[in-house]
């Protein structure tokens, strides 16, 4: 045997038997190897084996294998077929938490999507159009907004925050809001513009 092949032939992994596996004393992993969800559910003794593995290439194809499924016959068979693999490789740990990592910023990124969309659409909707006090100019026969544009949440709106633009913010305190209620019984609020003058 040439140290070439003595390399290759101890590189190959190790297949143990049943025995085996029942004896290994580390932690034995179970990889799902076919494109169907396979669960474990059975009663051993006193004790309950209850694990699932998504089909193959999937975050939850491969777990940590309880050493008590060994003893299921339901998974024996599964293995004798090929359809799962039983390793003690520590690199399987490894393939475990990357694939596990890669599901996870997977799963954020859309989440952030739809947050994002969620957050967009709200925005939208939560938007009135005001025309700020001080600069504000409306167009009488249109309703239009030709000047002073204010763009407020209904949050603001709820509590007669004054609507003004960014060059006029400094003077909201010169305005003072009273709730007003029209016909129909809906309410809104009017500014009364405050002129203060320095006692003499």
């Amino acid at each position: 045997m040439t140290a070439a092949e003595d390399e290759v032939l101890t590189e190959a992994p190790k297949i143990m038997t049943l025995p085996q596996l029942r004896q290994f004393e580390g932690q034995l992993f179970i990889q799902n190897n076919t494109p169907m969800k396979i669960t474990f559910h059975e009663r051993l003794g006193d004790k309950w084996v209850d694990f699932e593995l998504d089909p193959a290439g999937e975050p939850d194809s491969i777990g940590f294998l309880p050493k008590l499924a060994l003893d299921m016959r339901g998974l024996q068979k599964l293995w004798m077929k090929g359809s799962v693999s039983i390793s003690d490789d520590p690199d399987m740990e490894d393939k475990i938490m990357l694939m596990n990592a890669a599901a996870v910023g997977a799963s954020e990124k859309r989440m952030r999507e739809i947050m994002g969309l969620q957050t967009e659409q709200a925005n939208i909707n939560d938007l009135e159009e005001k025309s700020c006090l001080v600069c504000g100019l409306v167009n009488r026969q249109t309703g239009v907004i030709e000047r002073g544009r204010v763009m407020q949440n209904r949050r603001q709106v709820k509590d007669g925050i004054a609507p003004l633009c960014p060059e006029h913010l400094d003077e909201a305190h010169k305005f003072v809001p009273r709730m007003v209620s029209n016909a129909q019984g809906d309410t809104h609020w009017e500014f009364d513009s405050v002129s203060l003058t320095p006692k003499q």
